[in-house]
């Protein structure tokens, strides 16, 4: 059995307070209940203060690498990561240290669909452009212009 990654997090915040790590082989699932007495950081909060976002195994793998650190959107549950700065200014304020963001993964996903949906707008102009000069030449034809 595959488990994924668990991620409880403080309600208000969004910030991780426990993230489990993923299990492959002979494991057991654990509920959110279980995992408040297993794990000390949890034990000690209130459950109705305490978020869990489940993702599958193997998921974000690619952005956990890549990334300095994650948190969850505290009004659509999902996950963001904080990605380093390629370029980091050392005297950067606070206002222009890396925000949290949508997965990578995600975006590219995206771009990868927006440029597969141009791509294919781009080919029916081109073919509604031929077919327009198909047209034309049968008129003139048809008018004895060429």
């Amino acid at each position: 059995m595959k488990i994924g990654k668990k991620i409880y997090y403080d309600k208000l915040t969004g910030n991780v307070i426990v993230s489990t790590s993923e299990m492959n082989g002979n494991v057991v699932p654990t509920s959110m209940e279980y995992d408040m007495m297993l794990y000390k950081e949890l034990s000690e909060r209130n459950p109705q203060t305490v978020g869990l976002t489940e993702l599958s195994y193997g998921a974000y793998s690619e952005d956990f690498e890549a990334s300095i650190g994650y948190s969850i959107d505290v009004v659509t549950g999902l996950i963001q990561f904080t990605y380093p700065d390629p370029d980091p200014d050392p005297n950067a304020s606070e206002d222009n240290k890396p925000k949290p963001r949508k997965p990578l993964t995600e975006k590219v996903d995206e771009l990868e669909a927006t440029f597969m949906y141009d791509s294919m707008m781009k080919d029916m102009v081109i073919d509604d452009m031929n077919n327009g000069q198909a047209e034309m030449m049968y008129q003139l034809m048809m008018k004895g212009v060429i």
